[in-house]
């Protein structure tokens, strides 16, 4: 390489150039160039510190932190063990030291932190021909604040709608509606809320949008289908789809639906459909083509030598999507699992737009998964998603995303943590995983039931298995404990998806200001607490949200966790244990419990059931709450805002001080609220809005026993805890100990 003059465009994030940042002995920037002084890469030599941390670079899995790594950025389909390797790359670097770099480049990057000398960082980057430019950002600032610098630039993350947020359930083995509907059969007898279903085995597995056994006349290629045109005999394993999805949606599940980005080769085994549509494919040039013009198929992978569509083109988008367009027009579906993408091999592989293979690699799993979003944004009533396992910077633009295949272990259940802290700093928040694991035999109960309670505090919450072996491999809560032994699994799995909807208000609440601000959801402890060491490299515990700090147990066969607590003070989710911090604790952490805690001077914006506690079944509405509440947690004082889909705003102010509590809310509350102040013991008057209220325990009209639903005029304290209901939109409450 020589030293490179007139290519660079380093910005910081306010577009000032940045000087100073060359490694000592060492240019700026060295240019690889050939004899006609074309350059093909640029490697920019970064002057940093020894000690100086580095996370980000998208989605991985078995580092959060590189010191020491060389880490490119390529989408790659690695079936588990993924390493370093990964379906989301971002070329987004944030340092301990304050500041973040991002490489605004769709092609080949690679960044070498620390590799050849302990202060410099290498960030080495493919140029194309045509364009000999390339531009880097400089961030400067504190972590989160970076983070959403970051996404103004690759785009705020798009809020999708608030049933995505609920649990879901998903098996690759459900291949027939009566098995689909035997799931949710069972789902209904333990009473386990699920909002989101996903049916991958419905396809033909030859046009992937015609259901399995399906009855019709072969149109030509350019044709697309209505659902009128199908027969469904009652002897296949789809006698009647519609009406499924009614039902399901009448049960309050949406349903998603798998795809691929394929047109599959079929070896010579006559399929009239899927050959009348390659005919169109050809002859309209559909298809990515190689570089001298001819159809381009996979030269390995799971659908070697098949096609692949050129979404670029806009008339071979449109045709693709006439053919599913029957799915949400007239069944209803509400979303698609948008599943591989990895698919453009070869730099030289051409596109309708002029886009070649080598910006592609990267850029066709969001140009994929972005049709499919605009498509189904464009025909389901209530809006859809999309459900993708690749993608690149701005992937956040299409939500949602998994975290590909892994095994069914402790230790895989361990790194794909690691893969939701690194994505959610790479911009990409609204993330989930297969719990317990999605490859090979089921997982132990153990394993089962604590990467469960980590899913319910986790921004997509999701169970779903591979294709079943000699025994059925499905994730679902009945077969683990049929398989194990172990029934206690529904129980637990039940309780953690009750309170995932017992959460659902705090969750949307946070996504909603994720979508505004471009900060995660699920944040890693050195972005919350940039100047604790403690927390620097720590992977063990997260933030979720702004106010809950989960610490999930993920060694095999531990009944506690060490825990450790930042600045602050610390209250128990779970009962009125308090711990004020810094500070490490052994926590106790039996296979029924998760230590979760609320930060201090927060609101916990809660659906709870009659009795206001937590894991009350609340069912899976989530067009309405059975109770609003706020849990309360005030040391000093605190301001917090709360907002939903459904036209509630409020305010929520509270001070503590001289053996007072004074708490003040206002805004447009459409349904009445109950506030659970925490650590409200001793009380000795309560006043709401300076009228004096009268505790259950003291009214002789109430039977203290059964006090729900509380009076407006009447407050309970329960183990610590006060609650008290309301129906104003504007109001004080008075608390004195």
């Amino acid at each position: 390489m020589r030293e490179g003059k007139l290519a660079l465009a380093l910005r910081s994030a306010e577009g000032v150039l940045v000087e100073g940042f060359a490694a000592e002995g060492k240019p700026l920037l060295e240019a690889l160039t050939d004899g006609s002084g074309t350059i093909h890469k640029l490697r920019l030599n970064l002057k940093t510190k020894a000690e100086h941390r580095w996370f980000g670079m998208g989605e991985r899995f078995s580092h959060y932190e590189y010191s020491g790594q060389e880490v490119d950025q390529y989408v790659y389909n690695q079936y588990r063990d993924q390493g370093l390797k990964t379906y989301m790359p971002v070329p987004f670097a944030i340092s301990s030291g304050g500041y973040a770099i991002f490489v605004d480049t769709a092609l080949y990057s690679t960044f070498r932190f620390h590799t050849r000398l302990s202060d410099l960082v290498e960030v080495e980057a493919d140029l194309s021909p045509t364009n000999q430019q390339l531009v880097t950002y400089v961030f400067a600032g504190e972590p989160l604040e970076m983070v959403g610098q970051f996404t103004h630039l690759s785009g705020k993350p798009v809020l999708p709608p608030k049933w995505s947020f609920g649990p879901w359930m998903s098996s690759n083995n459900w291949d027939s509606q009566t098995e689909v509907m035997k799931q949710t059969e069972l789902t209904a007898k333990y009473e386990i809320p699920s909002t989101v279903l996903v049916i991958e085995q419905w396809s033909d597995e030859a046009t992937f949008y015609i259901f399995n056994d399906a009855q019709y006349e072969v149109k030509d290629g350019s044709q697309p289908f209505a659902y009128g045109d199908f027969e469904f005999p009652e002897w296949g394993r789809w006698p009647n789809p519609r009406g499924m999805v009614e039902e399901l949606h009448d049960q309050g599940l949406k349903v998603l639906l798998w795809q691929i980005p394929i047109h599959k080769c079929m070896y010579g085994v006559a399929h009239g459909q899927r050959d009348q549509d390659e005919i169109t494919l050809l002859e309209q040039g559909y298809c990515v083509k190689t570089a001298d013009g001819e159809p381009f198929t996979l030269p390995y992978n799971w659908f070697k030598d098949s096609h692949i569509l050129d979404y670029t083109h806009p008339e071979a988008a449109k045709w693709w999507f006439a053919k599913r367009q029957y799915l949400v027009d007239e069944m209803g579906v509400d979303g698609f699992k948008t599943d591989g993408g990895e698919f453009v091999f070869g730099h030289d592989l051409q596109f309708h737009d002029g886009s070649t293979g080598r910006e592609m690699r990267n850029l066709y799993p969001n140009l994929y998964a972005g049709s499919y979003y605009d498509f189904v944004q464009q025909h389901a009533p209530e809006g859809g998603i999309t459900f993708s396992r690749a993608g690149y910077t701005g992937a956040q633009q299409y939500p949602m995303h998994w975290a590909g295949d892994e095994r069914s272990t402790f230790g895989a259940f361990r790194s794909s943590m690691i893969a939701g802290l690194s994505s959610s700093m790479s911009g990409i928040p609204f993330w989930g995983w297969d719990l317990g694991g999605f490859h090979g035999d089921i997982p132990t109960a153990e394993l089962f039931v604590r990467s469960t309670q980590m899913a319910a505090f986790c921004p997509v919450m999701q169970y779903h298995a591979e294709t079943k072996g000699e025994f059925n491999q499905d994730r679902t809560p009945w077969n683990i404990a049929e398989r194990t032994g172990q029934p206690l699994v529904i129980e637990l799995y039940k309780k953690y998806a009750d309170i995932r909807m017992n959460l659902l208000p705090y969750i949307y609440d946070q996504a909603i200001k994720v979508s505004r601000t471009g900060l995660p959801m699920m944040r890693a402890m050195s972005l919350q607490y940039p100047t604790d060491p403690r927390c620097t490299e720590m992977i063990s515990e997260y933030m979720f949200g702004e106010s809950l700090l989960v610490a999930p147990v993920t060694e095999e066969g531990h009944g506690a966790k060490e825990v450790y607590f930042p600045e602050g003070t610390w209250l128990s989710l779970f009962q009125q244990e308090e711990v004020v911090g810094p500070r490490l604790v052994k926590v106790a952490a039996g296979l029924a419990d998760i230590p979760v805690y609320q930060r201090a001077n927060s609101a916990i914006a809660l659906n709870l059931a009659e009795d206001c506690k937590l894991a009350g079944h609340v069912g899976n509405r989530v067009d309405r709450y059975e109770q609003l509440c706020f849990r309360i947690y005030v040391t000093t004082e605190m301001k917090t805002d709360f907002e939903d889909d459904l036209g509630n705003q409020v305010t929520i102010v509270a001070k503590r001080e001289a053996g007072q509590l004074l708490l003040q809310w206002s805004g447009n509350l459409q349904t009445q609220v109950t506030f659970l102040v925490q650590q409200a013991g001793g009380v000795q008057a309560v006043h709401l809005n300076n009228s004096e209220l009268t505790s259950v325990e003291q009214a002789e009209s109430l039977v203290s026993s059964s006090p729900f639903p509380l009076q407006p005029n009447r407050y309970l304290v329960r183990d610590g805890e006060l609650l008290i209901s309301t129906s104003e939109s504007i109001g004080s409450l008075v608390i004195t100990a």
